[in-house]
C-alpha cells in the first residue's frame, strides 16, 4: 500500500531523505495499514501492544489467532497490501 501520488516516484530511503508519512507506532506496539477486502478502503489502526494487535487481526476476520506471530501472518497473507510497522520499522 502506498500513500501518495500515482506514478513512478523515488521517495528515497527514510534514513537518507528523512521523509516519513505515517503514524509512528508506540513503543512496544504496532501501526497497521490494512485494506478492507470488500471495499478496498484503507484502515489505519494503532495497537499499543501484542494483545491489541491480535485483537485487530481478529476484528479484520482472523480466526485461531493466539500469538503475535499468528496475527502478523494473518494480516500480511490475507491482504498483501497490508503494512505493519513496529518501533523498529516495517515488519511486513
Amino acid at each position: 500500500m502506498v500513500f501518495g501520488e500515482h506514478g513512478v516516484q523515488d521517495w528515497g530511503e527514510i534514513a537518507v531523505t528523512g521523509f516519513w508519512n505515517g503514524l509512528d507506532p508506540p513503543s512496544g506496539g504496532y501501526t497497521i495499514y490494512y485494506l478492507t477486502e470488500a471495499q478496498q478502503e484503507p484502515r489505519i489502526v494503532i495497537a499499543h501492544n501484542n494483545d491489541q494487535c491480535i485483537f485487530f487481526a481478529k476484528q479484520f476476520g482472523g480466526t485461531n489467532i493466539n500469538s503475535i506471530s499468528d496475527a502478523i501472518t494473518y494480516l500480511s497473507q490475507t491482504n498483501p497490501d497490508t503494512n505493519i510497522f513496529d518501533e523498529n520499522g516495517l515488519i511486513t
